[in-house]
């Protein structure tokens, strides 16, 4: 009997990505071969002729442009915007679908409770380390995200995770607009699904990691290969602090982190200290945001242990 396959949108941002997308886009097609799934690349302004080479090569993909690079959360959700299915996947140009259960995740998704699944994901480059099950804890004024699953824990079993990773997640379309999607604030990278999620969190919506296939990962194809470490750990350290300015609602861990800030000014921790004060040029929006976001249903660390522990209370 043929399976059949639902609806679905795959969303795959890239930027001058057109040597990886030769590499995953005709192997990904094949493995997920349906008339039902939406195919859209949302191509960052890149200067590779990636629309070009789609056009001819790929003339079923839906190719939607920028005139420039503006970075993953705009890329993602400008495909977001013109993806026509109420369930949208978000894919990395360099992951390659060894297997995928879209009619069990669709499914899944219909949970009331549930935001986004993130599937097996696997990157051959580190020994196979294991990306899906992501967590966080707080201490010393930080919040730390982790991505790899804490100590005893059955990646064969779905649970709740802190984050769906933005490299291979499915969302119900309703939802993620609802919350305004993947938010420029973070652009170029780092930090959007993280922040996407955490908001999901505070209404009440899960992510979850599902075993419901697998997908092989080629970590930092594009952005190690454009932009030197130095400039991606900047970017990253700044992210970080405007992930939690924006995100903690904790009085208690509010007080702690400013009182870290304070230390490391103090101390003149450089790295910090210039992390600090470019992620203070966006803190009006900052402001803004916490002005007018609604009541978070859920506290700062009973988010954090539910990502902890798989279990939500």
């Amino acid at each position: 009997m043929t399976m059949t396959v639902p609806s679905i949108s795959i969303i795959i941002p890239t930027y001058n990505g057109r040597h990886l997308l030769d590499r995953t886009l005709a192997h990904n097609l094949q493995v997920l071969a349906s008339p039902t799934i939406e195919w859209i690349v949302s191509d960052d302004g890149s200067d590779d002729k990636t629309a070009e080479w789609l056009a001819e090569h790929f003339p079923s993909v839906k190719v939607v442009t920028s005139p420039q690079n503006r970075g993953f959360s705009v890329t993602a959700h400008r495909g977001a915007l013109a993806a026509t299915s109420e369930i949208l996947f978000f894919l990395n140009n360099d992951m390659k679908i060894s297997d995928l259960d879209l009619s069990r995740l669709v499914d899944e998704l219909a949970c009331p409770d549930i935001f986004a699944i993130v599937p097996t994901i696997i990157r051959p480059s580190k020994d196979n380390a294991f990306e899906s099950i992501t967590w966080g804890y707080f201490k010393g004024g930080w919040l730390t995200p982790e991505s790899y699953p804490p100590e005893s824990v059955d990646i064969t079993q779905a649970r709740p995770v802190l984050w769906a990773c933005g490299g291979a997640m499915a969302v119900r379309r309703d939802r993620y607009f609802t919350l305004g999607g993947f938010d420029p604030l973070f652009s170029p990278f780092y930090f959007e699904d993280l922040d996407l999620s955490y908001r999901a969190w505070q209404r009440g919506w899960a992510s979850w990691y599902m075993p419901l296939g697998t997908i092989l990962h080629d970590h930092q194809a594009t952005i190690g290969r454009l932009f030197s470490s130095a400039h991606v750990a900047k970017i990253h350290r700044r992210n970080h602090y405007l992930f939690m300015w924006r995100n903690l609602t904790s009085p208690r861990l509010l007080v702690s982190h400013f009182a870290t800030i304070a230390l490391k000014i103090l101390t003149l921790q450089r790295a910090d200290i210039g992390a600090i004060f470019s992620a203070l040029r966006y803190i009006g929006i900052v402001i803004m945001y916490r002005w007018d976001r609604p009541p978070s249903r859920l506290s700062d660390l009973a988010i954090l242990e539910a990502s902890r522990t798989g279990r939500i209370f």
